[in-house]
């Protein structure tokens, strides 16, 4: 796992959110979060900055 999937699961954990609550807050699916907290589909350059 790299930093950012790292960091991605790590803040949707500090902020008691499932994989779904972030997906609708974010507007992608629960699958992409998915994919993205194991490094199987890239994130959007703008969760990067």
């Amino acid at each position: 796992m790299n930093e950012i999937n790292h960091r991605i699961k790590e803040l949707r954990l500090k902020h008691n959110l499932t994989m779904a609550k972030m997906a609708a807050m974010i507007g992608v699916s629960p699958g992409n979060i998915s994919d993205w907290e194991n490094g199987k589909k890239n994130r959007p350059l703008l969760l990067e900055h």
